[in-house]
């Protein structure tokens, strides 16, 4: 068999007639890989004394499941054996039936995708080995389809292929053309008959004819990744409207497969699948990134960053000179069409966004497209190594939480002052949990001793908590992580650092979330309130020595120096 090395760009699992089955998609030294795998049952876990009612449960529903017997238990210490079924929707079936009569399922929510990867640790990069087929041999959308795989964890560093995609139309949401822009080719499709045109542009006769020059278009370039701004919730929302209109079928995925678009009810947020393909919003992976802006305007980015903006005149008004534009003057729509293209391509090549997600995706293994995703980090970095140690994870709980308190905020000493030194702890709260062995295991097994100074004793925590000294997972997850970022600095790897810093100051925040499965107010007290602690323990030790602390804040503290200094004095 030969072995492949890859970079995950999309993960499915779907149910089959032999079965479910995980597709995985990937950029390989070779170019696109689809990778099968068979053999894989949805699981989850629920306590020993309840088998027999599982077991009636699913004999009721008419479903075949199976039980293994397994060394785990839930935090709660309740002895586990696992559940599994034959199909993702029938494992889906028997957890709302187990649920319904108060039966307590662990881990039911965990996607069977995402779970393979997971327990290999795989995280973006892998190595698979399998039977090879090439598809579409010496075509341009030609991949390679690897059966009976066989998939483990490795280090690849990708070259993706990356397309930017904009859209004009009219008020009323009818397409006038769309634009792309990659290193393999750049062209404006535009409804209208053939003129004399500066901008590369390919001409259709109808809006039916746009989108399915659209799909040739990418079948024929193959990118591997799509970015753009507001790309999925206007471009592509307007491009699957059009789509279901005309009758036409968006194959936008590899092998010809459409995508799936499908928008929340609760809060309008939009998400696309398209097999084979990853779509970058700017906006949303450059707040993933913490970037920020006064406003969100391609135009205003722009010229923040680039000092050049959109190919228009009245910028306020820009909707009725697209629809003069596409009545008198369709080449300069297309000028404008494709600098939009253009323009969000290299924002994403100045603050090096791509590069960015996929060293978070190569640190946490959450998808390239994920937005925010620090609970889906946390998961995944987290759940395979408390399997190990023989627990599973709790559910979520997002009723009757209590809050834990947030940063340290001292009363300020108002007035002006000659010099003032400003200390920032470098990383206050990894660093706290760092030292002071802050981890959900470690809580739980921390609890079953006593508090005291010695090995065989927990640390002493906050509201109740206290942790074990060696059973833990998270203080060396951040120890690893502070290292890397040691060695991205001096290598002047911005988007590496970037990336872990990220990650780092996310873990505080997904344990005091209740949208985590790991939320205790226990943990998340246990950081804040040895920050404050940590805090105003430095306000003493600075007066101490005779300077006044005239403000702080979360991990600042602000020292008048009494009078003026230079700059050189004040370091010493």
């Amino acid at each position: 068999m030969d072995i492949h090395q890859g970079f995950l760009l999309t993960r499915q699992a779907r149910d089959t007639r032999f079965g479910p089955q995980i597709e995985l998609w990937l950029s390989t030294p070779q170019g696109p890989a689809q990778i099968l795998i068979e053999g894989q049952k949805p699981v989850f876990f629920v306590p020993n004394d309840a088998q027999n009612l599982v077991q009636n449960a699913a004999h009721d529903t008419g479903l075949t499941i199976s039980f293994k017997p397994i060394e785990m238990s839930s935090f709660d210490g309740k002895a586990l054996i696992a559940v599994y079924s034959d199909s993702i929707a029938a494992a889906r079936q028997l957890n709302e039936k187990l649920i319904a009569a108060d039966i307590l399922v662990l881990e039911a929510d965990i996607k069977l995708a995402d779970r393979f990867l997971m327990e290999r640790y795989i995280q973006g990069s892998l190595a698979v080995a399998g039977r090879v087929e090439t598809i579409n041999p010496g075509q341009p959308n030609q991949f390679l389809r690897i059966t009976e795989a066989k998939c483990k964890a490795h280090d690849y560093q990708p070259e993706l292929k990356v397309v930017s995609l904009d859209i004009e139309c009219s008020e009323k949401g009818v397409l006038y053309s769309i634009g792309l822009d990659s290193p393999n080719d750049s062209r404006v499709i535009m409804i209208g008959e053939p003129q004399q045109c500066d901008t590369p542009t390919q001409w259709v006769n109808d809006e039916k004819s746009l989108l399915l020059a659209l799909n040739d278009w990418f079948q024929t370039f193959d990118p591997d990744v799509v970015v753009g701004w507001s790309v999925i919730d206007f471009d592509f929302k307007l491009l699957n409207k059009r789509a279901e209109f005309n009758n036409v079928v968006l194959s936008l995925g590899r092998n010809t497969q459409k995508i799936y678009f499908r928008t929340l009810p609760s809060s309008q947020q939009s998400f696309i699948t398209m097999p084979g393909r990853v779509v970058l919003d700017g906006i949303d992976t450059l707040k993933t990134a913490t970037y920020n802006f006064r406003s969100w305007s391609l135009e205003s980015v722009s010229q923040e960053l680039l000092g050049e903006g959109k190919a228009i005149h009245n910028v306020h008004d820009r909707m009725d000179e697209i629809n003069t534009m596409f009545r008198r003057d369709k080449p300069s729509l297309a000028k404008y069409n494709l600098q939009d293209c253009v323009l969000v391509n290299r924002i994403f090549d100045h603050t090096h966004l791509l590069q960015f997600a996929i060293e978070r995706t190569k640190l946490t293994g959450v998808e390239l497209d994920r937005v925010g995703g620090s609970v889906a980090a946390f998961t995944n970095l987290y759940l395979p190594r408390l399997h190990r140690a023989h627990y599973a994870a709790p559910n979520l709980h997002p009723e009757n939480w209590v809050a834990s308190p947030g940063g340290y905020v001292m009363d300020s000493i108002p007035g002006l002052y000659d010099s003032v030194l400003v200390l920032d702890f470098k990383s206050l709260y990894p660093s706290i949990i760092r030292s002071f062995l802050i981890d959900p295991m470690g809580l739980i097994e921390g609890l079953k001793l006593e508090i005291g100074k010695d090995d065989d004793q927990a640390v002493a925590g906050f509201r109740g908590g206290q942790f074990h000294r060696k059973q833990h997972f998270l203080p060396n997850l951040i120890q690893e992580l502070w290292k890397a970022r040691d060695v991205a600095k001096i290598n002047n790897d911005k988007a590496f650092s970037q990336a872990i810093k990220i990650i780092m100051n996310s873990f505080y925040g997904v344990l005091g979330s209740s949208g985590c499965r790991f939320f205790d107010t226990r943990l998340a007290s246990s950081i804040t309130m040895r920050g404050h602690e940590i805090m105003k323990t430095t306000k003493k030790l600075i007066e101490a020595k005779g300077y006044q602390v005239i403000y702080g804040d979360t991990d600042s503290t602000f020292v008048s120096l009494n009078a003026a200094f230079s700059r050189k004095r004040q370091t010493k």
